[in-house]
């Protein structure tokens, strides 16, 4: 620890470094607001021996006595903290807005399939084997505006309008004006 004094005041109790020497130079209580401990304890605050029963939450503690393992501790504002018990194999921490529970996962393989198949052509979340009609290349990941891309086959021709929204490659794609295979590639509607 390093603290201010004037060193012509403490000469006697300098080291050669210029630093005060904490065990023999300083006598007394060094406050708080001075990076001390505002007591001459040298056991300031032993959790074994200065602290009985539950150390609260206002203190710095948990305010239980005990945490069963594996359980997920939740705040509980000047309370003991909650806890929310793992549950059944699979489930999966949910909020209710409120709190949070453990909860069956309600999405699965089959909700995810149903989902998608009940998607409209066209619609956000939907896949399109589609050709760039305005130029450039796109690789995988790059977003292209659907008024830029028509419904294609993989040769190249192309069999509908314009598409909404905003596209983005699962693939690669070229449109150099002469290789029309080129610019066609599969295509995910995000917005």
């Amino acid at each position: 620890m390093t603290q201010a004094y004037n060193l012509s005041q403490l000469a006697n109790k300098v080291n050669t470094s210029g630093q005060v020497d904490v065990a023999t130079g300083i006598t007394g209580t060094v406050p708080i607001s001075n990076g001390g401990t505002g007591t001459t304890s040298t056991t300031y605050c032993n959790l074994a021996s200065n602290v009985t029963g539950t150390l609260p939450v206002a203190r710095g503690g948990t305010g239980a006595t005990t945490l069963t393992a594996n359980n997920v501790l939740l705040g509980n504002g000047t309370s003991a903290v909650q806890v929310v018990a793992p549950g059944t194999n699979g489930n999966v921490l949910t909020s209710n807005g409120t709190t949070w529970t453990s909860a069956a996962n309600t999405l699965t393989s089959t909700a995810v399939g149903n989902a998608y198949a009940g998607l409209s052509a066209g619609s956000v979340g939907s896949l399109a084997f589609a050709k760039i009609v305005s130029g450039g290349t796109y690789s995988y990941d790059a977003t292209i505006a659907g008024s830029n891309l028509r419904t294609s086959n993989a040769d190249g021709s192309t069999g509908g309008s314009a598409l909404s929204g905003t596209w983005r490659s699962l693939g690669w794609a070229q449109d150099d004006g002469k290789h029309a295979g080129r610019a066609t590639t599969l295509w995910l509607r995000i917005s």
